[in-house]
């Protein structure tokens, strides 16, 4: 009972990032399913997420891939998530601490590994195709096996949002102490 009523206090005094988490959820669930229809389910891995724009050009001013939409979405709905959470972080135990700015900070390792990974394949592949068929959104990562190519647009922008993520939840957690 003491529980639900904390929740409610969550509720009653962080209502903005409580909408932007809910909000951040149903834009994912959106984009996920517009991409899902509009798809073919064919190419590399995210590449619907990459070739597509939202809203189609023509209908409004201002568009984007959804593959960053989707990036915009996590990082409010991370961000909101967090600040809900920051008195419960603040209560953690020291050794709870510990082991999650540990888990975190091998996260931001290989997800900054990986971004720098795909910026130097990506420039490799590009600086290897003639000029006129340069396009740096068809780049595809075939390693280790073609059956399981990965757009390079996509995996990069997943890197660096998973890289922010982990990167902010880790100087939440280390900034918070309830100490």
């Amino acid at each position: 009972m003491k529980h639900n009523y904390a929740m409610l206090q969550i509720t009653a005094k962080k209502r903005l990032p409580l909408y932007m988490l809910l909000g951040s959820i149903a834009a994912i669930v959106f984009l996920v399913a517009y991409v899902a229809a509009n798809g073919t389910g064919e190419g590399p891995v995210g590449e619907e997420f990459v070739n597509e724009e939202l809203p189609p050009p023509g209908m409004f001013p201002y568009f984007l891939k959804p593959i960053t939409w989707l990036m915009i979405v996590v990082f409010a709905g991370w961000f909101s998530f967090l600040e809900l959470m920051k008195n419960q972080i603040k209560l953690l135990d020291d050794n709870w601490r510990y082991f999650y700015a540990m888990v975190l900070f091998i996260i931001v390792a290989i997800s900054f590994y990986e971004i720098l990974y795909n910026f130097m394949y990506w420039g490799a592949i590009l600086s290897k195709q003639p000029e006129a068929a340069l396009d740096p959104d068809s780049v595809a990562n075939g390693f280790p096996s073609q059956l399981y190519q990965v757009n390079i647009v996509f995996a990069t922008k997943v890197g660096v949002t998973i890289f922010a993520c982990a990167m902010y939840a880790l100087v939440v957690i280390k900034f918070s102490s309830g100490k």
